[in-house]
């Protein structure tokens, strides 16, 4: 797959994280876990013993996670030893994380998306069962029937939770640019536990029933389970049946209009990291035959 730039010897920049360097990022997660579950990966606690902090890190991005300058053997262990806990704790603390690659071949950036959703857990699979896709802005006519962009097209994207037309939603949404675009359409990230629900108003998105729509296995739902481990919410999907839902709907709607939201402005080889549990995400407008192109993997921990 063609892409801009070159793919000769990548650049390995230096590590940051939280707008300062760390001494021990295993005392930062130790410390995240108390607010939110950390994120579980396949690589082990073996990943601690060989994080290396640069003495110098780039601080104009305090939530850029910058690969560390030590090479290893292996791709995946040189991922999982010298990012992952950088990004595990950004994950924590924030509900995503963005991962600087430095890459400008399209080829790169999907593998390092796939290396990362790999230490991440199990690939879930996307539209017409796809383990890996390639997104990018459409109009209206060329739209997917099912999809947000028959609903807006070039137009901005509202806040929604990725798989919300599914019984299981999945863990985790990694994106990596493979080139940002003429019009750099954004990606807004917004955490929904910020969204200081009241105890009643958690009641009514737990108890208020949604039709979730998905062709002829559409069905029945809430935007919120008992154990209130994730939000289902996608504008292009749900239905209020009752005026419970319908309430639940507005609430939403409100809540997330007041929101305070992350606003990401894409560079090629940029990779973020979505805790879709938590983090909802929308784009923002782009312009026909813009070029933006996002590599995306769905991962289900």
């Amino acid at each position: 797959m063609a892409g801009g730039g070159s793919a000769g010897r990548r650049r390995r920049p230096l590590a940051a994280t939280g707008g300062h360097l760390r001494a021990n990022p295993k005392a930062d997660i130790t410390q995240s876990i108390i607010a939110w579950p950390c994120p579980r990966t396949r690589s082990g606690c073996a990943a601690w013993n060989s994080l290396s902090i640069a003495s110098e890190a780039r601080k104009s991005d305090p939530l850029a996670i910058w690969s560390v300058a030590t090479l290893q053997s292996d791709e995946n262990s040189y991922v999982a030893t010298s990012v992952l806990p950088a990004l595990l704790t950004s994950l924590a603390r924030h509900g995503w994380a963005r991962h600087v690659t430095g890459y400008g071949d399209a080829d790169a950036v999907i593998n390092e998306v796939c290396r990362l959703g790999a230490l991440l857990g199990k690939r879930a699979v996307g539209r017409a069962g796809a383990l890996e896709e390639v997104v990018r802005p459409q109009s209206f006519e060329d739209a997917h029937p099912r999809s947000l962009s028959a609903h807006y097209g070039l137009h901005a994207f509202p806040f929604h939770v990725e798989l919300s037309h599914r019984p299981r939603l999945c863990r985790y949404v990694l994106l990596g640019c493979i080139d940002p675009g003429s019009c750099g359409a954004v990606t807004k990230l917004l955490d929904w536990r910020a969204l200081r629900f009241l105890s009643e108003e958690f009641d009514l998105l737990e108890e208020a029933p949604i039709l979730v729509r998905t062709g002829r296995r559409s069905f029945y739902s809430t935007f919120l389970p008992p154990d209130r481990t994730f939000l289902r919410f996608d504008p292009g999907c749900l239905e209020a049946v009752d005026e419970r839902g319908r309430s639940a709907f507005s609430l939403l709607e409100q809540r997330l209009a007041l929101g305070s939201p992350e606003v990401h402005e894409w560079e090629r080889g940029d990779i973020l990291i979505i805790d879709n549990w938590r983090t909802l995400h929308g784009r923002g407008p782009s312009d026909v035959g813009s070029g933006r192109r996002l590599a995306r993997i769905l991962i289900d921990a």
